[in-house]
């Protein structure tokens, strides 16, 4: 009986590759685990430090500030240009804002990749709204604005506000996306205005 019980045993073992039960588990937990890796969405990039964001918004306050300059003297549109003039003096005002709260919170303005994400495209954008003349640059202009300020809010909402650690810049910045979605709303205005009746 002893004897048959043993060779029954060894025939489960050798029908099963030899392994335990146990083994057997621990090789489908090994399965799944690299499965998971390897299905697994790649890491989230490292969350922005205060100072990052204090550099993300100096940089798109004067992007803002550099594109309504420009059209300040390039639109055509007595609404474009009033709008940029806006742009000019409301952006301004926020840039002094915020080298204000971060003196006081003592931030410093730093650099990151978003930083330089961000630059790269200002820069390509003031280059390319200077190939416009006419009422082409006022569309392309109130374009961009409204492009620029649906992604600064997207920014805010996604990255910028939760990210900030400071209670303070926390609350600049939500006092900063109103203004924000104040420009968008406007630009959106100018820009159904400009549309073929």
């Amino acid at each position: 009986m002893r004897t048959t019980a043993l060779l029954i045993t060894m025939a489960v073992l050798v029908g099963c590759g030899g392994k335990s039960a146990a083994d057997r588990a621990q090789d489908s937990t090994r399965v799944a685990d690299s499965t998971a890796r390897v299905n697994a969405p790649p890491p989230a990039p490292p969350a922005l430090t205060d100072g990052q964001i204090v550099g993300i918004v100096q940089l798109v306050n004067q992007a803002e500030i550099n594109n309504g300059k420009q059209a300040s003297s390039r639109a055509t549109s007595v609404a474009v240009k009033s709008y940029a003039r806006m742009m000019v003096t409301d952006h301004e005002q926020m840039h002094k804002d915020t080298d204000k709260l971060a003196d006081n919170l003592k931030i410093s303005e730093d650099d990151s990749p978003a930083k330089q994400k961000y630059s790269k495209a200002a820069d390509v954008e003031l280059d390319s709204l200077k190939s416009f003349k006419g009422a082409a640059y006022d569309k392309a202009y109130i374009d961009a604005a409204v492009s620029d300020h649906q992604e600064v809010l997207n920014a805010l909402d996604k990255e910028l506000i939760p990210g900030a650690v400071n209670p303070s810049l926390k609350a600049a910045l939500q006092t900063a996306r109103g203004k924000v979605a104040a420009h968008l709303q406007k630009a959106q205005e100018i820009q159904k205005g400009m549309l073929p009746k």
